[in-house]
């Protein structure tokens, strides 16, 4: 019994030094919070701001592992056209992110970074990913391949409001009832309506209450 509760504060722990990297390493743009049901399983959306997916608003999930030594995993929840998404499942290709840094030094922060940098056309040069066809597409034939992302960002504008199978407490509902316009005033408003956070510009404080209740964390930025 002492040993699970052991274990259950040390995750605890961790959680919280990984949350508090990624609001300090986060890029903007960005915002990700651990789920009610599960401490394990962020929520996030990422506003795309530049480059050919520019206007595109994406919900992801990220997924911590259970050994401390394992990466973390990256879902998104719209239908991304991407090389390095897998349309089937929304993964991404974390194997890409290896190069850049070591599997057992990488945080969640690289993995959500690096999520929303693939959208950057500069990055658009992947030879071997995890949608082999349409990494042909791009380099063979790029208008396909343009127009495809063209109608995945106008999808992932009207996707923002759609009421998802496993919803959480954790999310923004309050846009649903909204109508779709500008994204930076969604974006204004998702960031303003962070549940269970309470963020201080100032020094970056922020209180969270864990989904097991065993205690509040506060943690300052400097």
């Amino acid at each position: 019994m002492e040993d699970a509760v052991v274990d259950l504060i040390r995750q605890d722990y961790l959680i919280s030094v990984e949350y508090a990297l990624f609001m300090r390493k986060r890029r903007s743009g960005v915002y990700c919070i651990p789920t009610v049901a599960n401490s394990m399983e962020w929520a996030g959306v990422m506003f795309i701001r530049v480059g050919v997916f520019q206007g595109a608003i994406f919900r992801f999930r990220v997924y911590l592992p259970d050994d401390e030594n394992g990466v973390p995993s990256f879902r998104f929840e719209n239908d991304v056209y991407h090389p390095a998404v897998d349309r089937k499942t929304g993964e991404l290709d974390t194997s890409l992110l290896y190069s850049q840094c070591s599997a057992d030094k990488l945080h969640v922060y690289h993995v959500i970074n690096f999520a929303q940098e693939i959208f950057d056309h500069s990055a658009l040069r992947f030879k071997n990913c995890i949608s082999g066809e349409i990494c042909c597409q791009l380099q063979e034939k790029p208008e396909e391949f343009f127009a495809k992302v063209k109608n995945c960002v106008y999808q992932s504008r009207d996707a923002i409001f759609d009421l998802l199978s496993n919803e959480d407490e954790h999310s923004i509902r309050s846009l649903y009832s909204m109508e779709p316009g500008n994204p930076r005033t969604v974006e204004e408003i998702y960031f303003q309506l962070l549940p269970g956070y309470t963020l201080r510009q100032d020094c970056g404080n922020f209180v969270q209450q864990t989904a097991t209740g065993l205690k509040s964390v506060r943690q300052c930025f400097n």
